[in-house]
């Protein structure tokens, strides 16, 4: 009888502590998750910015793919702000939650992503046709007034300013991992020191160099008005090879599979071997192709004057020829370069729509109308909450012609001017709109 007492005690006791083992287990195993879940959390929160797939140069990035890894949900169809300014043809750069763009008005201006508040201006002394280029906490940017500018990216103060370039500068910075290369109107490719601003290298053509050159680990490819696209040696500018494709280039050269992409006069778009230079293949349209393609998945994406976008086999056959996927008209000339994202494809047209195609079949998915003629290409990126595209208008309706920025300005303009953050306020005014369109997740 004692013995069976104290079994069925023990018995008792030990299911007991079983139990508090159990829940002491549960509560330790909640905390540990708790705390993986706390840190994740951490982790998710400190890496977005990063993660962010930024557009820092014109076209993207130095090879001119117009490709971007952000995601694109579905369009909320809201216009998020408006930003009231100058005309022209400056593609906007945006990096680390912050919008960068050239003006007519003679400005570069950089904008919170947010709520489109002006955060600085720098004035320089004649117009920006260009695109800017940032990298490492600076903006770099050209100027119609000569100079080639380093900039700081939060302040806005100059860090330094280059004048070997003379005339209009015409094509847009690119940047690789220590230098920038730039075209300007006398027919000049320089290399400079992006740290320094000191002249490395200059190629001279005798002609205006119009497109913004691409450059990949060891060339620089770049077109001119003598309509010829040719390769240069990154380290020292010398010549490796040339191959006439038209009268007058404009379009800006895209590199991606070994090949080099680009548009001409004689109404082709053009497939190199980059080492060689031997042309692959090339592809007739209807009239001039004006602006860089984008490149993605195998395929090349660009815009025409014939009013249409077209998507081709980017590798092509061994006769030269290659193969159209799709194309799709629009209303109106286009002047701009597609940008390509989560199989979509993003290009404004000069009917004033912004049109969404599927990469893959070419069906339009939406279009927006923005009102106006449309040269600015569109730039996509990837936020943590939103998704969104600034569109710059290359032209206006009178009703946006709200005022403009003296015509006068002093030689002391390469200098950032409190004044003229005084006298515009939190949004600048002019001739131009940028639209902010943004979607849900």
């Amino acid at each position: 009888m004692i013995r069976n007492y104290f079994g069925k005690k023990c018995l008792v006791i030990g299911i007991i502590f079983l139990f508090v083992g159990i829940y002491q287990i549960s509560i330790e195993s909640a905390t540990i998750q708790n705390k993986n879940d706390t840190k994740s959390n951490l982790i998710s929160q400190s890496t977005s910015i990063s993660d962010i797939d930024w557009w820092p140069m014109y076209r993207h990035d130095q090879f001119h793919t117009g490709f971007s890894n952000s995601t694109v949900s579905n369009i909320s169809g809201q216009v998020r702000f408006e930003i009231i300014g100058n005309t022209g043809s400056s593609s906007p750069a945006v990096v680390d939650n912050r919008v960068y763009i050239g003006c007519m008005d003679n400005n570069l201006y950089c904008f919170n992503c947010s709520d489109g508040d002006l955060l600085w201006v720098f004035p320089t002394n004649d117009f920006i046709e260009t695109s800017p280029a940032v990298s490492q906490g600076r903006v770099y940017i050209s100027s119609c007034d000569g100079n080639i500018l380093c900039i700081n990216a939060s302040t806005g103060s100059l860090i330094w300013a280059n004048s070997t370039s003379p005339g209009d500068a015409l094509s847009s910075p690119v940047l690789d991992e220590e230098n920038l290369y730039i075209g300007n109107a006398h027919g000049e490719l320089i290399c400079l020191n992006a740290s320094t601003g000191t002249l490395i290298w200059s190629h001279d053509e005798n002609e205006r160099i119009w497109p913004t050159p691409a450059v990949d680990d060891t060339m620089v490819f770049f077109a001119s008005d003598t309509g010829y696209l040719q390769a240069l040696n990154k380290e020292n500018g010398s010549l490796i090879w040339s191959y006439k494709i038209g009268t007058v280039c404009i379009s800006s050269p895209a590199i991606a599979y070994g090949r080099v992409y680009i548009g001409s006069d004689s109404r082709k778009l053009h497939c190199f071997n980059a080492t060689t230079g031997v042309q692959l293949w090339q592809y007739q349209v209807g009239l001039w192709v004006y602006d860089a393609p984008a490149v993605f998945d195998g395929k090349v994406y660009f815009g025409a004057c014939d009013n249409k976008i077209y998507c081709l086999d980017a590798i092509g056959n061994s006769n030269g020829t290659t193969n159209l996927i799709w194309s799709y008209t629009t209303g109106d000339h286009i002047w701009s370069s597609p940008a390509v994202a989560d199989n979509k494809v993003f290009i404004t047209s000069r009917d004033g729509n912004l049109y969404c195609l599927d990469a893959l079949s070419g069906v339009k998915l939406w279009n927006y109308s923005l009102g106006d003629h449309l040269n600015s290409s569109p730039t996509i990126v990837d936020g943590k909450y939103v998704w969104f595209v600034f569109v710059r208008l290359g032209q206006c309706s009178s009703k946006s012609r709200l005022r403009s920025f003296p015509e006068e300005r002093s030689d002391e303009g390469l200098r950032q001017s409190q004044s003229e953050l005084d006298r515009v306020g939190s949004k600048p005014s002019g001739y131009f709109i940028v639209r902010y369109l943004f979607w849900d997740q």
